[in-house]
């Protein structure tokens, strides 16, 4: 009798945590997170590293073109490497759900889980922009003024001069609506990205991660190979009632092409 009701218990602890993994699955791959991981992939580039150790990112720069007459013998040139070095660290956000609290705040808890998202979103900004603000810059890539037109083409020529096309607009809080008149008045076509912790009045112009990431996002090699972007949501039984809900996520970034941003405002 005590046997079977363990195996009950079980059953319906199981079908418990399935219902919860179901809903808020959804909530994470169909819902919130895939606009924010499209705004991430404007500010950094996915590089996949194999542990949690310390990770070389090694980044290979080819020769450039030169012009060759039509019998002469080729000249090989040879890539040249930089490396920086980085570390995944891992985050998590822990509560415990009821079986009880489940039943009757299934919405409110729903809710809940997209306000981890929120926060999870906010976190990954702000990690990227404490690697972005800690890039040397001086007089030829920097200038101390708010954005306007001018200091927007000095920063786009900085850009253009390497043949790069500017895309986006890394911005301390507070700036969108000002910054988004002055590219709208200038007939330009850049993503505007509200940036949490960069220093108030301070803006970043930088190219496509796809052309010349300045910021790489380290993630698992094994997660990147199966294309998993998406936060998992994990649980763990406590007791009988009660289990935990935890968001592990892990996050980080490295300063990749420190040469391809233009800081302005600072």
């Amino acid at each position: 009798s005590g046997q079977m009701s363990t195996r009950s218990d079980t059953a319906v602890g199981k079908e418990f945590v399935d219902a919860m993994s179901s809903a808020y699955s959804s909530i994470v791959n169909e819902t919130l997170w895939p606009v924010y991981q499209t705004t991430l992939d404007k500010v950094a580039r996915a590089i996949p590293v194999e542990n949690f150790k310390n990770s070389d990112v090694i980044t290979l720069e080819p020769p450039d073109f030169n012009e060759v007459r039509e019998d002469a013998e080729p000249v090989f040139g040879n890539f040249s490497a930089t490396k920086v070095t980085g570390k995944l660290r891992t985050f998590e956000s822990v509560c415990t759900v009821s079986r009880r609290v489940w039943s009757t705040l299934g919405e409110s808890l729903s809710g809940a889980i997209e306000g981890v998202l929120v926060k999870l979103y906010a976190l990954e900004l702000q990690l990227a922009a404490e690697c972005i603000a800690a890039i040397s810059f001086d007089a030829s890539n920097s200038a101390s003024g708010a954005l306007t037109a001018g200091t927007l083409d000095v920063a786009m020529g900085f850009l253009e001069e390497q043949g790069l096309k500017p895309a986006t607009l890394l911005l301390a809080r507070g700036k969108s609506a000002s910054s988004a008149k002055v590219v709208r008045d200038s007939g330009l076509n850049l993503d505007l990205i509200s940036v949490p912790n960069l220093a108030a009045g301070s803006w970043y112009l930088i190219p496509s991660p796809t052309e010349r990431p300045v910021l790489g996002r380290l993630c698992l090699k094994s997660d990147f190979i199966k294309g998993l972007t998406q936060p998992s949501i994990s649980w763990t039984k406590v007791n009988s009632q009660i289990y935990g809900l935890y968001v592990p996520r892990d996050i980080g970034y490295v300063a990749i092409h420190a040469d391809a941003v233009y800081r302005g405002g600072v």
